[in-house]
């Protein structure tokens, strides 16, 4: 048996793997950070026997986090120092401009990327990230308006309520 997010399941359901350990084993990002339940962090890992294949499809992407897909197959993916680029036909573009800038330290940075379900008329994604305001820290969601001319991508961004 092996746990599954505090529970348990049958070694090996597929019997095509093995349990190996533990696949986190770094140390804890917070001192007083306690799992809610035995299992949650130190999960084992698995190995399978299935022949999997991963292509890369560009290169140069730093801490990439969040990922969506326009109509036309480009991807746009945030990456944790605050950068967002969007990816076309296998060509990693510059970052766009005008993204807030967020706090980048431990686990903190810019986490997931949405385009809006209607972005062909709204031009608007979201993402949230860790951000300093006034010396505080915070997690904000932000509204972003994606402004394109024909060199370059810029932001304009209002703050989630």
């Amino acid at each position: 048996m092996y746990s599954v997010f505090g529970g348990t399941a049958p070694a090996c359901p597929t019997g095509n793997c093995a349990i190996t350990a533990p696949v986190e084993t770094l140390p804890a990002l917070g001192k007083d950070l306690k799992p809610a339940f035995a299992g949650q962090t130190r999960i084992e890992g698995i190995v399978s026997k299935t022949a999997v294949t991963i292509t890369p499809i560009v290169s140069g992407l730093v801490s990439p986090w969040g990922l969506d897909f326009f109509d036309d197959g480009r991807m746009i993916v945030s990456e944790r120092p605050g950068n967002i680029r969007i990816v076309a036909r296998d060509i990693l573009q510059e970052p766009i401009q005008g993204v807030p800038p967020v706090l980048l330290k431990g686990d903190a940075g810019m986490y997931d990327v949405k385009l809006d379900p209607n972005f062909k008329k709204t031009q608007e994604m979201r993402t949230f990230a860790i951000i300093n305001i006034l010396k505080d820290t915070a997690i904000a969601g932000f509204a972003l308006h994606i402004a394109a001319s024909a060199h370059h991508q810029h932001l304009h961004y209002e703050e989630d309520d």
